[in-house]
């Protein structure tokens, strides 16, 4: 990287560059720069049974990220953490699908700990959170259950009686 007009290459020349605009840079040399950035927290992996009768309830709505956000939210309500403590994404390797849940505070702030200490009581929040008292329909979601701001971009997969129906079958 050029350190004075930015101009950034893969493999680093001291032939000189151009800068934004198209004018020969006064500055040749390039510098080695990392944009990389390692955020070290604490994680929790959850690889549920697979309960294929729940699959074809409601088509084109994913499961586990209607289960992931109903995990978030319970937990959040159960054990009292900030929902914006605590995150999740879905993790596919190998064609096994598990959630990962994590802290947001770098460093970990034990909330993993808390859920793994208390997975049942926090399974039973999140079917509280999806068991319809919010008003919508099984085949959708509402902020009162599964959506927020921070995953409108999954509004369209989310479906509380996906998750509704998993995490029955999976507590008998």
């Amino acid at each position: 990287m050029c350190d004075y007009c930015g101009f950034m290459a893969e493999f680093p020349t001291n032939k000189g560059h151009k800068d934004k605009f198209g004018n020969p840079c006064k500055q040749k040399k390039l510098k080695n720069v990392s944009l990389g950035h390692k955020f070290s927290t604490d994680i929790l992996q959850i690889m549920f049974p697979a309960y294929q009768q729940v699959n074809d309830l409601y088509p084109g709505k994913n499961l586990e990220l209607s289960l992931l956000y109903a995990m978030l939210n319970g937990a959040s309500n159960e054990l009292g953490i900030a929902r914006n403590e605590i995150n999740g994404c879905v993790d596919i390797e190998h064609g096994d699908k598990s959630l990962i849940l994590f802290d947001e505070t770098p460093g970990g702030a034990g909330h993993m700990k808390k859920i793994f200490d208390k997975f049942e009581e926090v399974l039973i929040a999140s079917l509280h959170r999806v068991n319809g008292d919010c008003g919508c329909s099984a085949e959708a979601s509402c902020y009162g259950c599964l959506r927020s701001y921070q995953n409108q971009y999954d509004h369209n997969s989310l479906s509380r009686g996906l998750a509704k129906t998993y995490i029955e079958w999976l507590l008998a």
